[in-house]
């Protein structure tokens, strides 16, 4: 396969490794940045999950508002956010889950968050867009029917930027049923994005629709991107020889890495 903006038609998925981290130290377990445009108003988005630590982790589509539920130790969370997505229109869907907490925003919305109890480290297959056959019976388990209808125009995972061909063979580890999504201005370079931002399509399918976004994970000439971030610790605000935490609701906390006793 060689896809630049792949489409998903229900019955398609991508298979991709990752290894994934709930340490206290590490603080954050998964960091997930997706933009894509829904078809269908119901479907499976992403789903990983690790049967040696009881583990699962779904984003869904339900009635066209996006159901993000985490499963860590016989512990359930579920955030259901307020906005209700439009129908081949692309959004932008940022999931932080860290060791004690899950947020999550659509758009430049409000971030919802989750309290989650302290875990262990695993590895975990993703799979993106929908399930292969051998875990089809999952979807009943999930109250769904299919997998996703529509285009995904960018993942990024813990900060790094897939890209759906073979260059990322050492991630992708199988696909199915996937196609190209056509007239888009973003792979076409129509846009011209600057200051740190970058191009995202705005219609599924319209070539001369599209918006320029901020980057959370690059240095911004654009003053606004600086507070765009949903992760608190982003902006850096603590000193040279001291670690950011994200504290649960909104805050944050410095800790003293080589501090004198």
């Amino acid at each position: 396969f060689n896809v630049t903006i792949p489409h998903f038609n229900r019955q398609s998925y991508f298979e991709l490794k990752t290894q994934l981290s709930t340490k206290h130290s590490d603080n954050q377990l998964l960091r997930i940045d997706l933009i894509f445009a829904s078809e269908h108003h119901n479907g499976l988005l992403l789903y990983a999950d690790d049967k040696l630590t009881e583990f699962y982790f779904i984003i869904s589509i339900r009635n066209k508002i996006l159901d993000i539920t985490v499963r860590l130790d016989h512990f359930i969370s579920t955030i259901q956010l307020p906005d209700v997505i439009e129908l081949d229109t692309y959004v932008r869907l940022q999931v932080h889950i860290l060791h004690n907490e899950i947020r999550a925003r659509l758009n430049d919305g409000n971030i919802s968050s989750r309290l989650l109890p302290f875990g262990s480290s695993f590895k975990s297959t993703l799979y993106l867009g929908g399930l292969p056959d051998s875990l089809i019976s999952l979807y009943q388990q999930f109250h769904l029917d299919e997998g996703f209808q529509g285009c995904i125009h960018e993942l990024s995972i813990n900060e790094r930027r897939l890209t759906f061909n073979n260059s990322e063979h050492h991630i992708i580890l199988s696909a199915q049923n996937i196609d190209e999504c056509i007239a888009n201005p973003c792979r076409t370079g129509i846009a011209s994005c600057r200051n740190g931002t970058r191009c995202i399509p705005i219609r599924n399918n319209d070539a001369n629709s599209y918006k320029c976004i901020c980057d959370d994970h690059i240095s911004s000439l654009n003053t606004d991107c600086l507070t765009s971030s949903i992760d608190r610790c982003s902006l850096k605000p603590c000193d040279y020889d001291q670690q950011c935490i994200n504290v649960y609701p909104t805050n944050y906390t410095c800790i003293c890495k080589n501090c004198a006793s």
